[in-house]
């Protein structure tokens, strides 16, 4: 074999140069991982994600769709595949920091909202207004689907929840030292009576946008005020 010859052979030999982001080496840390999530590629694939299971749900948001509409820094579109293995480990892991994202800005919404309440009159508004805001529930039932699945999430999922609830309470719990809402019920039993009521009414629209929503926590409101 010539020199030529055994240089082509040391070329076919040689590892491939990978290409992309690829998954960092074992072993990881919660703090690492955490650090790479809050990149910018990583918040790109989580606003992403998001963005996508609010247009049609868990089949609509696949890898590849992810990784061709995240939003780069300037505006271009588009990540290497690859790229949620390397910040997140796999698809599991990414909807983990989707659903802590869309946790942490729901309560954000609600806290404002409520915040602006001085009347039952304006609480059963605010209460509606928040049962149509679509695009959450819209991702919030797409995460409860895929945790069926994913046991990692759905551990995430339940600690969500748990903290929507506890947090719900203390926004209801100031709502009645300010005379907003009903003086006798249980804060705790009134923010999942509140959270169950939201949660169905949006259930209801996403099913039919017709429907006339209005009525029903009215009348809703009135039942929470008749219950000690």
């Amino acid at each position: 074999m010539n020199s030529a010859d055994a240089n082509k052979a040391r070329g076919r030999n040689r590892p491939a140069t990978p290409r992309g982001p690829t998954r960092p080496q074992a072993p990881d840390t919660p703090e690492l991982a955490e650090r790479r999530a809050q990149a910018p590629a990583a918040q790109a694939l989580i606003k992403a994600t998001r963005r996508l299971f609010a247009e049609g749900g868990p089949e609509w948001a696949t890898d590849k769709r992810i990784h061709d509409t995240a939003s780069r820094p300037g505006g271009r579109k588009g990540f290497p595949l690859g790229t949620i293995r390397y910040y997140f480990g796999g698809r599991e892991q990414l909807l983990v920091y989707v659903a802590r994202h869309e946790h942490l800005a729901r309560l954000d919404r609600v806290r404002r909202a409520l915040r602006k309440v001085d009347s039952n009159e304006q609480l059963t508004a605010a209460l509606l207004k928040l049962s149509r805001d679509l695009d959450h529930y819209q991702v919030s039932f797409g995460l409860l689907t895929e945790a069926r699945q994913m046991p990692e999430l759905q551990a995430a999922q339940a600690e969500l929840w748990q903290d929507w609830i506890a947090k719900l309470t203390e926004m209801v719990a100031e709502l009645k030292a300010r005379g907003v809402a009903p003086a006798d019920p249980d804060p705790h039993a009134l923010a999942v009576l509140w959270s169950s009521l939201t949660v169905g009414l949006a259930a209801h629209h996403l099913a039919n946008p017709e429907i006339e929503l209005g009525p029903a926590l009215a009348l809703a409101r009135l039942y929470a005020a008749s219950v000690a």
